[in-house]
């Protein structure tokens, strides 16, 4: 199994290195982020959301992964089943067979009841390599990121031109990504206390082994995005739903914003 995955890895490299196809994002490209899908008009990381995304042309679909109890990379965000579901516990604690009997659809709507938690190769079995995919180790443990990069090979995703983004709160989550392929951009998220307490020499550390941050849009103006920009890392502002603050990140140049609301803010970016 190793080794396939090696040789088909060393084949995606070779491809990617001909074709002459430029790695990494490209600095001063905005991107639209739809945040677990265009989760403002369908119940988040469903397939009824994603598919939305796609159609509204957003430029990523957000992914939070975790793992559950049998190894098995599934999209979902909160650290806890909750009253939407009405199921308890953590994921981790529950096999896929058991994660396939929750319904987190009805909570939204009786359109979407029945909706499944999706694991990360439906997701790809869905979209596959004509879409770009944004994805969150949520709580990683050990072998997450191998799990998630041997399907990013099985899928022949491109791992050279930004087509696969990897988030985390994590430092040793990115860094345990960087070993397994040195090619695929990184962010390191930050919450609102670590963003606002940023200095030059924590910016110089984050850029030594990421291509940029991801913030709370609430603690960003341009001086922020200037300072980041200054240490080379780009600024992914989460999650901004309303127009006048996408408006206001617009204004201050942060490089992708990821919101619920994709269709607004593409419609907005294009008019600028």
């Amino acid at each position: 199994m190793k080794v396939a995955v090696l040789l088909l890895l060393s084949f995606l490299i070779v491809t990617n290195l001909v074709s002459g196809e430029e790695i990494k994002i490209k600095k001063g490209e905005f991107i639209t982020i739809a945040h677990r899908g265009a989760s403002a008009y369908a119940p988040e990381h469903t397939m009824q959301s994603y598919n939305l995304a796609k159609e509204m042309n957003a430029d990523y679909l957000e992914i939070d992964v975790q793992m559950t109890k049998d190894g098995i990379p599934v999209a979902y965000h909160d650290d806890k089943l909750n009253k939407k579901t009405g199921w308890t516990g953590e994921i981790e604690k529950y096999t896929l067979e058991e994660i396939k009997q929750i319904d987190i659809g009805k909570w939204f709507g009786t359109d979407f009841e029945g909706a499944e938690i999706l694991t990360l190769a439906e997701i790809f079995d869905r979209f596959g390599t004509n879409t770009n995919y944004y994805i969150e180790t949520k709580k990683p443990k050990q072998g997450t990121e191998e799990a998630i990069f041997d399907l990013l090979v099985k899928y022949q995703l491109n791992l050279f031109n930004g087509q696969v983004i990897i988030q985390s709160f994590s430092e040793s989550s990115l860094l345990t990504m960087k070993k397994l392929n040195d090619n695929i951009p990184l962010i390191k998220l930050l919450n609102s206390e670590s963003a606002t307490n940023l200095t030059d020499h924590k910016l110089k550390e984050i850029e030594s082994y990421a291509d940029g941050i991801g913030v709370d849009y609430r603690v960003v103006d341009k001086d922020f995005v200037e300072k980041a920009h200054g240490n080379n890392l780009l600024v992914h502002a989460y999650t901004v739903n309303e127009i006048n603050s996408m408006k206001r990140m617009l204004t201050f140049n942060v490089d992708g914003i990821f919101t619920n609301k994709p269709d607004v803010l593409l419609k907005l970016s294009s008019s600028n």
